[in-house]
């Protein structure tokens, strides 16, 4: 059986089936499950942890990039989010509120701006101090984070894969960071 349009991969969570509306992400495009292949043979729901190659129509091939995510159209992706981080040695500049970055997750990399510097931590984890002023080098954070366009990402203690990032500036490496809060 031909499915056309095809796109592999695997179901990170929850489930797919034949006539489900998604989203492909990045870019927020709408397309219609039109057939599933596990093992070459035509399945009609795929659940987390199959592999499986699906084929999609309403979609213009060129929307399509490496490293995309399919999202349900009911719980789309997230705008923004609470995260612990661990800055780098490397860091010149403090992070402070309304600092533009780039954040990489999976394959994806998107502006961001740190929102809200919510509070530094110890080295055990608890809270040193509630709302600084800046995160210095070598120093761990909980900060919050937005996005103009929807991320694909869950909290790093649901889902490992999709709830780990780096911050970037300019070919630099700022933070580390796990998702721990969706806010939006």
């Amino acid at each position: 059986m031909s499915l056309g349009l095809t796109v592999s991969g695997r179901v990170y969570t929850g489930a797919l089936s034949t006539g489900d509306t998604v989203l492909l992400m990045p870019g927020g495009v709408r397309a219609t499950i039109k057939a599933i292949e596990m093992n070459g043979l035509p399945v009609l729901l795929a659940s987390a942890g199959d592999n499986v190659d699906v084929g999609l129509a309403g979609l213009d091939p060129s929307a399509l990039h490496v490293g995309g995510l399919l999202c349900s159209v009911v719980s789309p992706m997230v705008r923004k989010f609470e995260a612990q981080i661990m800055t780098m040695p490397g860091v010149e500049v403090p992070l402070v509120k309304g600092t533009c970055v780039t954040l990489h997750i999976h394959s994806v990399d998107e502006p961001v701006h740190v929102t809200r510097l919510v509070s530094t931590l110890k080295k055990s984890g608890q809270v040193d101090k509630k709302k600084p002023r800046c995160i210095t080098r070598n120093s761990s954070a909980v900060v919050q984070i937005s996005s103009q366009r929807p991320l694909g990402l869950e909290l790093f203690s649901e889902f490992r894969n999709l709830g780990r990032f780096t911050l970037r500036d300019r070919g630099v490496t700022l933070a580390a960071g796990i998702v721990s809060e969706i806010l939006l």
